[in-house]
């Protein structure tokens, strides 16, 4: 799991990895970060790998730290059971 103090290090980030964020995806960042600041919530950001419980879709997943990570929407199904995706001891770096 990666932590962001902000929005602009999450786009600045893919956009130094050589991954540049559409502007859509920037664009949804910035219309949640108005919410969170609306909302009194810091502007801080998680980027994770998550699988759903459900049906075991996985997807690089961004959201607010602020957010359940434990229950995030999957794209997939719908449902909100997507959580970071656990990685087996032996895989481990």
């Amino acid at each position: 799991m990666l932590k962001f103090k902000s929005r602009h290090d999450i786009i600045g980030g893919y956009a130094d990895a050589g991954k540049p964020m559409d502007q859509e995806t920037i664009d949804a960042l910035e219309s949640v970060a108005a919410e969170l600041k609306a909302l009194g919530y810091d502007d801080n950001w998680v980027v994770f790998e998550g699988q759903c419980r459900i049906c075991n879709n996985e997807h690089t997943v961004i959201c607010p730290a602020s957010n359940d990570l434990d229950n995030q929407e999957c794209a997939n199904c719908g449902n909100m059971s997507m959580q970071e995706k656990e990685i087996p001891e032996w895989e481990q770096p």
